[in-house]
């Protein structure tokens, strides 16, 4: 086996010959010897294509699918390969491993061809290159081996894993054969017990070493590895259950199911079963929740319920317990009841649908129910109490109902209305390739494979299926250019492998080489832009307002945390389920509300964009550049942050005051929230969660308020019963505005500057019409009482419209300059109205060199500077990468007189003694999962690691978005919302809300007592402001026009 081109190369003496590029192409050839001796997919090799599709069974198959289906191979399938969704086992979750990353993304364009360095690209490279392992490859290659497209090492270079290097850096070769690159490591046996090095050519070096106390030593992902000794299953909205071994699985009933349960017990380990009943929520949509835990341990029955209430045995107990059930404590945290059994077992339950049940590695392979047999492999997740593995997840999901805890229980027939749904979903795209999309779709077609770079290989090659191919794909795709891409690349494979070498037919805006789909091939999501523009957009901006997907503009004051975007519950397969919540907040003392933060949940990642650029990731704050896998990016771009995905989710904010969401017309109808339905129709965009239409802004935006604990519930029927009483017109008042007052407003350039033909906005004209967003400026300046206030938010309404254009591809150039809304730009940077979209930074210095996209407002570094997270800072002063996440420099905070978070705790700690955290190190560091390392990015690129351990009392856990060693206290994880302040009261605490805040938790509006509204010389001095320097500039223009006149 070895590399060959773009391809892996497996070659027997006997003539059996596989080519696989490890996307989708793959080739096999044999001698003629095995003529009519085969079977499967690629036919009996007879001579006759006419029996080609016959099943093991030797009968025709009715279809491609049935064909498929009776060749499977269940040794190596993954369970479930052929029911309705028709994914793999792996590849059902939001997140994969490594390995699966790639193997998962079914419709991931092959085309990108970057090459590592050392490397070139060549469309017909040597098919045996020279390897560390075989460096006299080229002299044994088979001269019948076709050579093929992919990256060749440079002269003086060969193949050392994937990466082409000089000879004398080659590897190591181990006493069994393998390969290691130089500075690999690996463990030498299946204890984890030696772990050895390739430090340089041939030499190894080994050292005794042991997995830490909480790990253990197995197999994952086809090697030997030191793995996270606690198993962890969990469950949240909806009943979507995520196993021990990170499977995913949903319960759509209101049953009782076996969660997790004992299944192969020892003497020295207690057994246990634990079971959970569903609860309905009803609706448009019902959606299903965890409401009850059972737990049988010890002979005893535990029962765990909604507000703290615990039963033993059928008795309520008062907690803490810890002397009913010997070796048992339970106890309240918060809002959750938590279950232990001495270091053996954890249950951390809500009551209201998060489940979360942590096992000691003492458990490892003994479990099984809904969380898994726990042994740190997929493929047998799906494994029933019969221990046989389950065709589909509804068979697993029956298979462990609780008959024993709930014999009369019903399943609910969710099974038939998804196969129903499915089978709908099939439909819709089949009814998508019309006989005319058919036909533009085989025009396509023939013109793609007409230019001359074919034309000699199809006098060997038929070119009949390739065309065949490209033209069902490219309809059924909707006539994505990838699509045809991929047939040609299929054509040209199978020319090589014929002994033609096809001319260069890849250009910059054909199948370019570079570009998988949306990514470029080793480089940022944020490379590349144009996109955008293709996507629809949702926009917040000013105080605030909002444009809908469709077009709808309406303004909403809530000044709580709002869902804007919300998949619906039931997804065509290939949707990824995403939520996108804003957090609106009132500013005093100019009482105005503005967006605050921006949260999206999506890939199981909970990503808040917040102001002043911070970045907070499942609850622990993270620096700029962002990038966890191939499918998340966060990253700056001008004077935003942006989040991006690889299915086109592009979400922008600028720190406060407006943000824009894009995306993909696959969502389409998919979405509901103060962001619309995306359905193209504006007239219904005011749609309540269960479904129904309002007329009312304030209801249907308070209809989406995000409740936390502690807030108060409105049910849909209420605001509809409050919708048929009170009724309101879509649009803007400006009673607030005298006569005078909107006739100075719409006589100067205050607001009128949008729509001038001849203003700065004029070239966005045809591309976003600027007449709602004058309606908005005119509406803000009317009912704002502050002369300040009204000055910041006509700057909002016009910056709102200038990010829009700028997402849609136009460029405005001086905006700011005749405007008068000048743009803060940090420390050691400079305001540009047109600077590179991929700003140089320390994570990747290189940005600007592979950025494709136009040129965006923002702040430049100064020369010699780079942006290290949100801050501008010299070259010298980078810090580094690890896993995707950049570290900062140890004290390059305190060296630009700034404060780190040391600095913000020890503010926090001068107002509330009481506040649990430690004093932290100086300079940006991080601490393992597991509390056992801290480490610190001490210079450029130079990470070192000491050991820590938690003191007594302290508990390793997130306290202030910072993984560390705190002391438990009910403020740990600050309970208050809407930036309130949590005291400590012993074992209790109090919220002390910031204005326009009450209630127990700052979840309740409070009204604020509104300044005084100023004169009305005031507000039409703002006016004049702007008027004067207009007037000044017009005169002096005439003054000179009339002295060249007087010369002539």
């Amino acid at each position: 086996m070895r590399p060959s081109g773009n391809f892996i190369l497996l070659n027997t003496d006997f003539g059996l010959r596989v080519r696989y590029d490890g996307n989708h192409l793959v080739e096999v050839t044999v001698p003629s010897s095995y003529a009519g001796r085969l079977c499967g997919l690629c036919g009996n090799y007879n001579n006759n294509s006419l029996d080609d599709n016959l099943k093991p069974d030797k009968k025709a198959a009715n279809s491609s699918m049935q064909l498929g289906i009776a060749w499977k191979s269940n040794e190596y399938s993954e369970p479930g390969c052929f029911i309705a969704g028709g994914k793999p086992l792996r590849c059902q979750g939001r997140k994969k491993t490594n390995i699966w990353k790639k193997n998962c993304d079914i419709l991931i364009n092959p085309l990108a061809m970057k090459c590592p360095s050392g490397s070139s690209y060549s469309p017909c490279a040597n098919p045996c290159p020279a390897t560390c392992l075989s460096l006299n490859a080229p002299q044994d290659c088979p001269a019948a081996l076709p050579c093929a497209e992919g990256c060749e090492c440079q002269k003086g270079h060969v193949l050392s894993g994937t990466s082409c290097v000089p000879p004398s850096q080659c590897g190591c070769i181990n006493p069994g054969g393998a390969y290691y690159p130089v500075g690999e490591s690996w463990y030498a046996d299946k204890t984890c017990s030696r772990l050895c090095t390739c430090s340089t050519y041939n030499n190894i070096s080994c050292l005794q070493t042991s997995c830490k106390p909480n790990q253990m030593c197995g197999p994952l992902d086809g090697l030997i590895r030191c793995r996270d000794g606690i198993g962890v299953c969990k469950t949240s909205d909806n009943s979507h259950y995520v196993s021990f071994d990170g499977s995913r699985h949903a319960i759509k009933s209101t049953c009782t199911y076996t969660l997790v349960k004992i299944c192969h017990s020892t003497m020295d380990l207690p057994f246990f079963k634990i079971s959970g009943k569903n609860g309905k929520r009803e609706g448009q949509t019902p959606t299903f929740y965890l409401r009850q835990v059972n737990i049988d341990i010890y002979h005893s029955l535990v029962t765990l319920q909604k507000g703290h209430h615990v039963l033993i045995n059928g008795k309520q107990v008062t907690l803490p317990s810890t002397n009913q059930i010997q070796g048992v404590s339970i106890s309240a945290n918060g809002v959750y009841t938590v279950f232990s059994v001495n270091t053996l077992l954890q249950v951390k339950f809500d009551g209201n649908g998060f489940l979360e049940i942590k096992l000691s590695r003492a458990y490892y392979g003994k479990a099984c129910g809904m969380c898994g047999n726990f042994n740190g492999e997929e493929e047998d997740e799906l494994m029933m109490p019969s221990d046989e593995v389950a065709q589909n997840d509804f068979e697993f999901v029956d298979s462990w109902q609780d008959k024993e805890a709930d014999p009369n229980c019903q399943q609910d027939n969710q099974k038939d209305d998804q196969i129903k749904t499915k089978a709908g979903q099939r439909e819709k795209r089949n009814a998508n390739c019309r006989p005319a999309d058919l036909a533009r779709a085989q025009e396509q077609c023939q013109v793609a494979f007409q230019p001359l770079a074919w034309t000699k290989c199809a006098t060997r090659v038929a070119l009949k299926p390739f065309l065949l191919s490209c033209m069902h794909n490219l309809c059924e795709f909707g006539g994505q250019k990838r699509a045809l891409c991929e047939s040609l690349q299929a054509f040209e494979a199978t020319c090589q492998a014929q002994g033609f070498k096809p001319s260069v037919w890849r250009n910059s805006s054909f199948c370019r080489k570079g570009f998988r789909g949306l990514l470029y091939l080793g480089r940022a999501p944020s490379q590349h832009w144009p996109f955008l523009a293709e996507l629809e957009q949702c926009s917040i901006f000013g105080d605030p307002h909002y444009r809908t997907f469709d077009g709808l503009s309406y303004r909403f004051q809530g000044r709580m945390t709002y869902t804007l975007i919300k998949t619906v519950d039931m997804l065509p397969d290939g949707v990824v389920p995403l939520v996108v919540e804003g957090r609106n907040k009132m500013y005093i003392p100019l009482s105005t509300i503005f967006l605050h933060e921006i949260i999206v949940m999506v890939y199981g990642y909970t990503v808040q964009l917040q102001a002043e650029l911070q970045l907070v990731v499942n609850n622990q704050k993270m620096a700029i550049p962002y990038n966890p896998n191939e499918h998340l990016w966060v990253t700056m771009r001008g004077h935003r942050l942006y989040l991006i995905t690889d299915f086109k989710l592009v979400v922008s904010f600028g720190g406060r005051n407006n943000a824009v969401i894009s995306l993909p017309s696959m969502y389409q109808g998919l979405v509901r929230g103060l962001c619309g339905n995306f359905d193209k129709n504006p007239k219904n965009e005011f749609m309540l969660p269960n479904g129904a239409l309002i007329q009312n802004i304030n209801n249907f935006g308070n209809s989406w308020e995000v409740k936390m604990k502690g807030g108060l519930a409105r049910f849909s029927r209420s605001i509809q019963e409050e919708e048929k009483r009170e009724k309101e017109e879509l649009g803007f008042h400006v009673s607030d505005c005298s006569p005078e007052q909107l006739e100075l407003i719409n006589s100067t350039q205050a607001c009128r500057v949008l729509v001038d033909p001849q203003g700065p906005f004029a070239a966005c004209h045809q591309t976003v019409a600027p007449e709602p967003f004058q309606e908005h400026c005119v509406f803000d300046l009317c009912v704002a009482r502050d002369p300040k206030a009204q000055e910041e938010l006509r700057c909002q309404v016009l910056s709102g419209y200038a990010i829009i254009c700028q997402e849609a591809g136009t460029t405005l150039a001086s905006w700011r300059d005749h405007t008068r809304c000048a743009l803060a730009c940090p420390a050691n940077t400079v305001y540009q109205s047109c600077m590179t979209p991929c700003p140089a930074s320390c994570a990747n210095l290189a940005a600007p060199v592979d950025c494709k996209g136009p040129c965006v407002e923002g702040c430049a570094t100064l020369p010699g500077y780079v942006y290290s997270g949100a801050q501008s800072l010299p070259l010298a002063l980078c810090g580094c990468t690890n896993n995707g996440i950049y570290y900062q420099v140890r004290g390059q905070w305190e060296a630009q007189g700034g404060r780190g978070l040391e600095g913000e705790l020890k503010k926090e700690n001068q107002i509330f003694s009481s506040w649990p955290f430690p004093p932290l190190q100086r300079g940006d560091s991080f601490v393992t999962d597991d509390c056992s390392q801290r480490c610190t990015c001490a210079r450029a690129k130079v990470l070192l690691c000491e050991p820590l351990s938690c003191n007594a009392g302290e508990i390793c856990t997130l306290g202030n978005h910072t993984r560390g060693c705190f002391r438990e206290s009910p403020c740990l994880q600050n309970p208050c919302q809407n930036d309130g302040w949590c005291q400590e009261h012993g074992t209790h605490f109090t919220c002390e809300c910031e204005l326009g805040y009450g209630g127990e938790l700052c979840t309740e509006p409070k009204d604020v007592p509104p300044p005084k509204k100023p004169e009305a010389s005031n507000f039409v001095a703002i006016l004049l402001g702007m008027l004067v320097p207009v007037v000044v500039i017009v005169l002096a223009v005439t003054r000179k026009c009339f002295s060249r006149k007087r010369r002539r």
